[in-house]
């Protein structure tokens, strides 16, 4: 039997889903047995321990929302949890059904021409190349791609970090432009990094996302 049930079932499967009041023992153990009764399973919930919360004057929080699936979906579907996300206005969390696809297909290895216009770079497989004079031109080419992949992860490491600098900095001066008025250094050093920050991100779309190694996907599933 294919199944999957999900929503708010108004009731836990132990005690130590909710806290803040008592719970109703003879309700828990008549939800576990259908759920053992019909062979469903309560699938691991990662993001948070609890899906319902009432603050005031006493808290609680319990665990009333979630999916259950059958051992025959679970025999296709391997690698599925459910993830409970923030809660926003309303006193229950959305929860979703996650599925975790591992493929050993690799990229193929891109090469991209900005990369030549970094001078560490450049110095870089200049330094490869004459060292492996005497190599074959497979050999070099490999220990070339080789010294690129582990540069290009430090590169993109330093813009990672540089592109956060960049907007925490624009986000000061427009503060200050706003709380402090016009100011024509400050104007144009954010229309400067405006500039900077607009390239970067293209140089990013150009460049497209590579992982290294497996490609992961994800399968979302919301009720």
């Amino acid at each position: 039997m294919s199944v999957i049930l999900g929503g708010d079932f108004n009731m836990m499967v132990s005690d130590e889903e909710k806290i803040g009041s008592v719970c109703n023992s003879g309700s828990i153990n008549t939800f576990v047995h259908f759920i053992q009764h019909n062979m469903l399973i309560d699938l691991p919930m990662e993001g948070s321990r609890f899906t319902w919360f009432r603050g005031g004057d006493s808290v609680e929080a319990s665990k009333l929302d979630m999916f259950l699936v059958s051992t025959k979906m679970m025999s296709w579907f391997p690698n599925i949890t459910q993830v409970a996300l923030t809660r926003g206005l309303s006193d229950h969390k959305v929860v979703i059904l996650k599925e975790r696809i591992v493929s050993n297909k690799k990229r193929t290895f891109k090469w991209f021409s900005h990369w030549g216009t970094e001078p560490e770079y450049t110095k870089l497989v200049t330094s490869t190349i004459e060292n492996g004079q005497f190599k074959g031109m497979g050999e070099l080419l490999r220990s070339v791609k080789g010294v690129t992949k582990i540069w290009v992860n430090k590169f993109r490491e330093g813009e990672s970090g540089a592109l956060k600098g960049i907007e925490k900095r624009m986000e000061t001066l427009e503060n200050e432009l706003l709380t402090k008025g016009m100011n024509k250094a400050k104007s144009d050093e954010l229309r400067s990094l405006k500039i900077t920050l607009w390239a970067k991100h293209r140089r990013e779309e150009r460049e497209g996302s590579q992982i290294k190694g497996t490609m992961v996907t994800e399968r979302r599933y919301e009720y």
